[in-house]
């Protein structure tokens, strides 16, 4: 900008100065940057219709709280080298807001350059960014011109929580059984292949514990074989109370859902989620084994935004399931055999997540 102004500023002084003084080497030189300057802006408008600008991927996968930097790829589509590209990225909130964000970059050539353009999200939620607009300046770099593209790219923002830690309680009865498995364990063969390790839990054998690691790092470690069983945990999603999810508290929920499937997933346990679609006015059901089901996931409970689990009549029935189920309710809520484990606060729930247990 100040460029252009100090050009055209160039141009109207020797102008004036050659008509007062009748200087035709004024008014030559007046004329001649008058006609430079209608080239370049003509010359900016074309580079700026042969310029396309791009995201990189169509969607991706950021956590909470962390600074994205979104790659744009500027290709020339023209022989005549850019001297510089601006991209202005526009990006819709969860609430509804739109935040703008720009970035500059030097480029004096053709071809393709990468543009980073960092953004960041406060809160969990499925986000569509958009570029907004592009601003392209010619050889010189005195005159620019501005044009409009329509890409798009969707991002996943999952939550950033730690996992909740898991206690395994047992009865009397369960006691027995671990008792039983010790002693099938000393005719154990150890002839598996380890699948993982993972952190002891109550009623595990000491068979399996692995005693090298446990020393280094203070903390009992339990080896698991391939051969060995898992066990399955439903976790059970509802909105008891009808609530609309939307804003701090639709973004607590999603950190404890996390949170909690962390926490069973840590604990060795095979992770069902549960939950009733309102579109489909049916129940539906995901087995959580890797990252990428968790990110299906969250990217279904999203799409569901307000609506977030609204008509289920049956929501708060917790039984009939061939395995142990835990509810999380919307009110962020924890029940195990419908009976409140832990409760979290709409603000307070991150410390409440990294000091609570969960025993099940």
């Amino acid at each position: 900008m100040i460029r252009m102004i100090l050009f055209w500023v160039f141009v109207g002084v020797t102008g004036y100065y050659g008509a007062q003084y009748r200087s035709d080497m004024l008014m030559t030189v007046s004329a001649a940057a008058a006609a430079l300057g209608v080239i370049l802006i003509g010359l900016s408008v074309h580079l700026n219709i042969r310029t396309e600008i791009r995201f990189a991927q169509e969607e991706e996968v950021v956590k909470k709280q962390e600074t994205y930097r979104c790659m744009c790829i500027a290709k020339n589509h023209s022989r005549i080298p850019v001297r510089r590209v601006r991209v202005y990225v526009q990006t819709k909130t969860v609430s509804g807001a739109v935040n703008r964000t720009a970035a500059e970059k030097a480029w004096r050539g053709t071809g393709t350059i990468r543009i980073n353009v960092s953004l960041n999200f406060p809160e969990c939620g499925l986000y569509l960014s958009k570029i907004r607009k592009k601003r392209v300046w010619e050889p010189f770099a005195f005159f620019s011109a501005a044009g409009r593209e329509k890409e798009k790219m969707e991002i996943l923002v999952m939550p950033g929580g730690k996992a909740l830690r898991i206690s395994a309680a047992q009865s009397a009865a369960e006691n027995l059984q671990t008792e039983a498995a010790e002693l099938s364990d000393c005719f154990y063969d150890g002839q598996d292949e380890i699948r993982q390790m993972r952190e002891y839990r109550s009623g595990d054998s000491p068979r399996h514990i692995h005693w090298n690691l446990s020393a280094r790092t203070d903390q009992l470690w339990i080896k698991e074989y391939e051969t060995q069983t898992e066990t399955g945990v439903l976790v059970l999603l509802t909105n008891e109370y009808g609530k609309k999810a939307a804003g701090r508290e639709a973004d607590a929920f999603y950190e404890i859902a996390a949170s909690l499937i962390h926490g069973l997933r840590q604990a060795a346990y095979v992770v069902n989620v549960c939950w009733y679609h309102p579109a489909a006015h049916a129940r539906e059901k995901m087995d959580i084994r890797k990252q990428g089901d968790l990110e299906t996931l969250f990217r279904t409970l999203y799409r569901m935004e307000k609506e977030m689990f609204l008509g289920d009549t049956e929501q708060t029935q917790a039984s009939g399931w061939n395995m142990p189920v835990v509810r999380l309710d919307f009110c962020r809520i924890v029940y195990v055999k419908e009976k409140p484990a832990l409760v979290f606060s709409e603000d307070g729930y991150a410390e409440e997540l990294e000091q609570s247990v969960l025993i099940f």
